[in-house]
């Protein structure tokens, strides 16, 4: 197959998850949701009481955006169904200078920066040490209590099926940034109870706009980039080190593009991190000289807001109305 035929078969329409409006929404799963803050408040009650029969799950997240909202995501699922007060411990991330340009400072961001509290507390509870292993929990720094350990991370898919994610105990220190929501969500003994929709991006789409709501600030900053440059035509999200995609250069890259810009409101976005940090500079330098309009969230010389700027570009990402 040619590069231009497969890049053709990588062009999607924009999932738009960020912008969920619950056309789809499933009643056993909105109802769950709308009874969750009860029984969140309930556990919580029971911990700060040193009440052994509290359940509970803390997800350490960790890693960049992505790894962190597909683990929240997939924690918060594993404690819906298995009636777990849910927090997560978010440990303060500045840049990644392996993934980020140096050029460019980086802010640290906390997770209340970036997301609108949900209806419940997801902070009260931390892990007493930031400790790989570690099992004490605490509130406001006093020990309250230990949890059973899992760590996820270094497992294969085939290992999480075998062990089965949904069978751990009731005091879960949960480690992990992988997407574990299909496993929850799919789990034969889940699916008997009817909790999740058949369709799974339908379950990820009503779970992200009940918990990952991007704090009002973050969404003003995407809405004003999309504004300025009249919508987004087309989103290419880059990803690896190379100075090409599918052995195209980003010249012939563009002018392929150029068409589906042209056919819907607003201009070319390229999102990419350090890693192809050049070729986003090369791909947005011909647009430009093509008199493609490049929607533009950070300039050249402005501070990048870490996770939080991260989150506002994918907004501005999940808002085209085709993705590459």
């Amino acid at each position: 197959m040619k590069p231009a035929s497969l890049l053709l078969l990588l062009a999607v329409a924009a999932a738009n998850i960020h912008n969920y409006k619950g056309d789809d929404a499933w009643p056993p799963l909105q109802q769950a949701l709308a009874d969750y803050p009860k029984l969140h408040a309930s556990e919580l009650e029971k911990i700060k009481n040193g009440d052994e029969s509290a359940r509970y799950l803390i997800l350490n997240a960790f890693n960049g955006l992505g790894n962190r909202e597909r683990g929240m995501m997939s924690a918060f699922a594993f404690a819906l169904v298995n009636r777990l007060a849910f927090f997560v411990d978010f440990p303060t991330a500045e840049c990644d200078h392996s993934a980020d340009n140096d050029t460019i400072a980086c802010n640290p961001a906390e997770l209340n920066d970036m997301y609108k509290s949900p209806p419940f507390d997801w902070t009260a509870v931390q892990r007493c040490k930031r400790i790989r292993g570690r099992n004490e929990i605490c509130i406001g720094g006093e020990q309250v209590g230990n949890g059973s350990v899992v760590d996820l991370t270094d497992d294969t898919e085939e290992e999480v099926i075998r062990r089965g994610i949904t069978k751990v105990g009731p005091r879960v220190l949960m480690h992990s940034d992988h997407t574990l929501l299909k496993y929850v969500v799919c789990d034969h003994g889940v699916k008997k109870t009817g909790l999740f929709p058949p369709d799974f991006f339908s379950a990820q789409r009503q779970i992200e706009a009940f918990l990952l709501r991007p704090q009002k600030d973050v969404r003003n900053r995407a809405d004003a980039a999309l504004e300025h440059a009249g919508g987004c035509a087309v989103g290419l999200h880059l990803r690896g080190r190379k100075m090409s995609i599918l052995n195209i250069p980003p010249e012939a890259l563009v002018d392929m593009l150029a068409p589906a810009v042209a056919a819907a409101p607003g201009g070319l976005y390229v999102l990419g991190d350090g890693h192809n940090y050049e070729l986003k500079k090369h791909i947005i330098s011909h647009a430009r000289k093509r008199g493609i309009q490049v929607v533009e969230v950070y300039n050249e010389t402005s501070q990048k807001a870490g996770l939080t700027g991260a989150l506002t570009e994918n907004l501005v990402l999940s808002s085209c109305a085709m993705l590459v």
